[in-house]
């Protein structure tokens, strides 16, 4: 059961500049995570073979678990690393903290992505990824922006422009 929070700044558990996981056991949540300008927090995990993989998530998750699996029994033990993204902190529920009561009818949006690259990181990957994620927020049309301006368009969302206001800001266009 979760006890508290405390800073992992400079800790054994601070990954924010990438490091190896190595023989270090984890099955925390990790919060105030950094994001990129358009708000998405990026957990990516780089193999020796040059393969990566990647999440994001949008900030309607504030918080990513992380499970080495060490408490796995033989055979399942450190098979791969578990990523959860979280729109609550462990144990709400239970806590009543930041628990979230939606009226019949109501919805709760969130975002989240991956990308799996097994020759090193992709563009065309990260672009239909986002592009996906746009279109499911109400964005229209975006197969022909680039990156930046889909991430661009996505964060305009956030703050609070209509997608048809979005999608012209990202492509330029006037409807």
């Amino acid at each position: 059961m979760p006890t508290g929070t405390e800073a992992v700044t400079g800790g054994v558990y601070d990954f924010s500049s990438g490091r190896a996981i190595g023989d270090l056991e984890i099955d925390y949540a990790f919060t105030e995570l950094a994001r990129d300008e358009a708000g998405l927090a990026w957990v990516r995990l780089d193999g020796n073979d040059g393969a990566t993989s990647e999440l994001w998530v949008d900030e309607s998750c504030p918080y990513v678990e992380l499970f080495t699996g060490d408490s796995l029994g033989p055979g399942r033990r450190r098979t791969g690393l578990g990523v959860e993204p979280m729109t609550r902190p462990p144990d709400a529920f239970r806590s009543g903290d930041h628990v979230v009561r939606l009226a019949p009818g109501d919805r709760g949006d969130d975002a989240m992505g991956r990308q799996v690259d097994m020759t090193g990181p992709g563009e065309q990957d990260d672009l239909e990824m986002l592009r996906l994620e746009a279109e499911r927020k109400g964005l229209r049309g975006v197969s022909r922006m680039d990156v930046d301006q889909l991430r661009r368009a996505l964060a305009e969302r956030r703050r609070g422009l209509d997608p048809k206001q979005a999608e012209e800001q990202a492509t330029g266009e006037e409807h």
